[in-house]
């Protein structure tokens, strides 16, 4: 028979906490999100300042916050103005020739790609600000982001 004994100092203390740790992982991600979705936001909304002339593109750049549950943690940016496509994309030219044979040529709208490549930058940041959260709390991170997708 042995007589071994283990003695834990602090048992409950770790039980505790690994309780908490996915709410402390939930809480600190949701500001680094959050801080990333309203930079985003104003940086968008500053780029279509600069290209503002009767439009409202800057006005209807919106941040929306989803019920992720829990442990979830997400926010969405919108560019909800209604020429956001065309401004983002651009449109190809439109031609007709009038009854007195005059050729017109309208609707052409050169793609300003301006919302995509802004999220890819500020969705890339966020990504290695997590993974560095994650690593300060003792977790391993692997992989790369090289690239995020928009």
């Amino acid at each position: 028979m042995s007589h071994n004994k283990f003695r834990f100092d602090g048992l409950e203390e770790l039980r505790q906490a690994l309780r908490t740790l996915p709410d402390d992982l939930a809480n600190e991600a949701g500001v680094i999100v959050q801080a990333h979705a309203y930079t985003a936001a104003a940086a968008i909304r500053a780029a279509y300042e600069k290209h503002r002339r009767a439009g409202e593109l800057a006005d209807h750049v919106v941040v929306e916050t989803p019920d992720h549950g829990r442990f979830g943690v997400g926010m969405i940016v919108r560019s909800k103005g209604r020429n956001a496509f065309l401004f983002e994309k651009g449109s190809e030219a439109r031609h007709y020739i009038t009854v007195n044979n005059v050729r017109h040529v309208l609707g052409r709208m050169p793609a300003t790609p301006t919302f995509v490549p802004i999220m890819m930058d500020f969705r890339r940041s966020m990504w290695l600000e997590l993974a560095e959260m994650l690593r300060a709390h003792g977790l391993v991170v692997t992989g790369t982001v090289d690239r995020v997708a928009a």
